[in-house]
């Protein structure tokens, strides 16, 4: 009986939680950053030709073939762009437990490990689209091929994550020197 009311607790904070963080949320200045962006790929503009963005180019291409068929909704667009970063947040947390509990799919030990973590990631984050949730996104799915033993996909998610942040350039040499010295 006390584990059902916690349970009832944790998930009604839970979903409290993601409420407020899709309609209020941290939002200063960079909300409409990388969706402008996107727009601007969508229109047939070229990056770094025709606009300047010091960033590696996946991110804003990311968002740009995700939102194309969104860009007619002009009045619940940042709430669909935050349901979709909140998507991204529950499948890296979905990808990071079935490494952390070596399954392949579900497990009920993830009931509470994906609120748990999600939550974790987006007290940390905007809920707007940006470089970094998308470089961990992509991350995420590499971490899972490679602890499933598929080296060429956990290779080419690490290419795609270093293409959305400068810092992770270097990760796609350490999944191939990671896959190569600890086959086991």
């Amino acid at each position: 009986m006390k584990n059902g009311f916690l349970s009832i607790i944790f998930y009604s904070i839970f979903i409290v939680f993601v409420g407020f963080s899709i309609f209020v949320g941290f939002d200063v200045l960079d909300s409409g950053y990388i969706l402008s962006l996107s727009k601007k790929i969508n229109d047939g503009q070229v990056i770094y030709k025709d606009f300047d963005y010091v960033r590696p180019f996946g991110t804003p291409v990311f968002w740009a073939l995700i939102l194309k068929p969104f860009y007619g909704i002009q009045n619940h667009f940042f709430i669909l762009c935050r349901i979709f970063v909140l998507l991204q947040f529950f499948i890296i947390a979905y990808n990071i437990s079935r490494v952390f509990f070596k399954c392949d799919s579900w497990d009920r030990r993830m009931f509470l490990s994906i609120p748990l973590l999600a939550m974790l990631n987006i007290n940390i984050f905007p809920i707007m689209p940006w470089h970094t949730i998308d470089g961990v996104f992509l991350l995420s799915f590499s971490l899972y091929y490679l602890h499933k033993k598929n080296i060429l996909l956990a290779f080419l998610f690490s290419l795609f994550a270093a293409s959305t942040k400068q810092s992770f350039f270097l990760l796609p040499i350490l999944v191939l020197a990671f896959s190569v010295f600890f086959k086991n």
